[in-house]
């Protein structure tokens, strides 16, 4: 179970990802969730995303979890957020969503700016 300021920082991901679809955060908690367990698979550890994102789509589709693209990001900020709280200077937003005073901004999770394939 994840603690209350990984809840925090999915809701706050929520509000800016997904808030204004109509669609609740129980939705989309369980792709936060599962993005957070992949790091606990060794095959998933210590890979870049466009190393792993298509065997973690296959495995989320096998599981009839609902369509990936509508879930794809909050899948990969629950594997970001993990991976980047597991090291020392995060520089994930604060859980309340409000970036800190001074440094980067991720409007989109921790991933933006980071090339994508």
């Amino acid at each position: 179970m994840e603690s209350g300021d990984a809840e925090k920082r999915y809701r706050a991901h929520f509000d800016r990802t997904y808030g204004r679809r109509g669609y609740t955060f129980s939705r989309y908690l369980p792709a936060y969730r599962y993005g957070a367990k992949l790091l606990q698979q060794s095959r998933f550890a210590n890979q870049s995303w466009s190393r792993i994102e298509e065997d973690i789509r296959r495995d989320w589709e096998s599981r009839d979890a609902g369509p990936w693209p509508e879930f794809r990001d909050a899948v990969r900020y629950g594997w970001e957020a993990t991976q980047a709280s597991a090291q020392p200077n995060s520089n994930l937003p604060p859980a309340s969503g409000t970036p800190p005073a001074s440094g980067p901004s991720y409007p989109e999770g921790p991933h933006t700016g980071k090339r994508r394939l």
